[in-house]
């Protein structure tokens, strides 16, 4: 008997370590699967249909600056009139650059405003050997922010904040942590990164992984610490009644707008100042098309089709040929567009983006 009251705790410690253990092993996959999923999100080197800064170059020019996030030196660039009495500040989506944006943000210069855009860390032209995850876009705004308050020519300016997707959780995110802010547009963010991260984790394996949601949190401070792992927007937007406007296709295939968006938690939202923007309109209520104008959405989508169906006749080639070949439909894609039709901005959606930043400053 004795024997076996000795036995028993140790049996006991031994499942303990065991349980430990395969929860150190779960936990370690589960960050490194994570962790791995965001790689640089560099410029491509082949044609495309949206115009960079070399196409503005001659009447837009800009002002290159630099600053640290963390270890990495980002690359950003002032574009406009030094004189402007208003700073935008934009924040671009994941795997991307700002230059994926350079009609909108020349479209804000040509409204009055002095624009500092910037290519996030592990993206572009700026440092990184990746991504790093969906919070580091606001790291990164917030290494923006230090660079403009210790800049005399930027520091008592008002800040006006916009962001797509990753950026568009940065610029909500924001509010509430740095001075100057008169206000914010979300184009496509989304709220909690750790829900974003379990839905599109659900949609890859075909499961539901809600309830895994504990170990998505501990890779997240894995990765940020432990100030930072459980930075959000709604927080941040309930830190203030600084004015910000949500706006959300109802049918983005990133970003549910009933789920993962700023939308979504509406109910837990108590700042007085949010106003929100739901798109409908057919081609242009999904995740990048919320900036395609409505005259370019016909045309956006008969080349989408037409590259789709080459790209299933050569289906089966060895990687390398079919990417070879995807390379030489773009090419084929590009000579085929009408290229200012395509990058015409969504002028609709950019008034009301005006008329909401003219209504914040009064």
């Amino acid at each position: 008997m004795k024997k076996e009251k000795r036995i028993l705790p140790r049996v006991l410690l031994i499942i303990l370590i065991v349980l430990f253990l395969g929860f150190v092993v779960i936990t370690g996959l589960m960050h490194y699967t994570v962790t791995t999923s965001f790689t640089r999100g560099d410029y491509p080197d082949y044609p495309v249909v949206k115009y960079r800064y070399d196409h503005y170059q001659s009447h837009y020019p800009r002002e290159e600056v630099s600053f640290l996030s963390g270890k990495n030196h980002l690359r950003g660039f002032l574009y406009g009139d030094k004189d402007a009495d208003r700073l935008l500040v934009f924040s671009h989506g994941l795997g991307s650059g700002h230059e994926d944006y350079i009609n909108e943000i020349i479209y804000m210069v040509d409204a009055g405003y002095l624009v500092f855009a910037y290519d996030g860390t592990g993206s572009g032209m700026s440092e990184g050997k990746s991504t790093v995850g969906l919070l580091q876009s606001a790291l990164d705004l917030d290494a923006a922010f230090d660079y403009i308050h210790s800049s005399d020519a930027l520091k008592d300016l008002p800040v006006y904040l916009m962001g797509h997707s990753w950026g568009g959780f940065a610029a909500t995110e924001a509010l509430g942590r740095h001075e100057n802010i008169v206000a914010a547009v979300d184009l496509a963010g989304y709220a909690y990164p750790a829900d974003l991260l379990i839905d599109q984790g659900s949609q890859m394996m075909g499961q539901d992984l809600s309830a895994m949601k504990f170990l998505f949190n501990i890779s997240q401070l894995l990765t940020y610490g432990p100030k930072n792992f459980l930075r959000n927007a709604v927080d941040s937007i309930n830190s203030t009644d600084t004015p910000i406007l949500l706006v959300h296709g109802n049918q983005d295939e990133m970003i549910s707008l009933d789920k993962i968006s700023v939308i979504a938690y509406q109910d837990k939202l108590t700042n007085p100042n949010v106003q929100t923007l739901i798109i409908t309109a057919e081609g242009q209520n999904d995740h990048n098309g919320i900036l395609h104008s409505a005259e370019a959405v016909p045309h956006i989508a008969k080349l989408n089709e037409d590259f789709a169906a080459k790209m299933n006749t050569v289906q089966g080639l060895p990687e390398e040929e079919l990417e070879a070949r995807a390379i030489e439909f773009r090419r084929e894609m590009v000579e085929a567009a009408d290229l200012p039709l395509i990058n015409r901005v969504n002028a609709e959606l950019f008034s009301q983006i005006l008329a909401f930043f003219d209504e914040a400053s009064r």
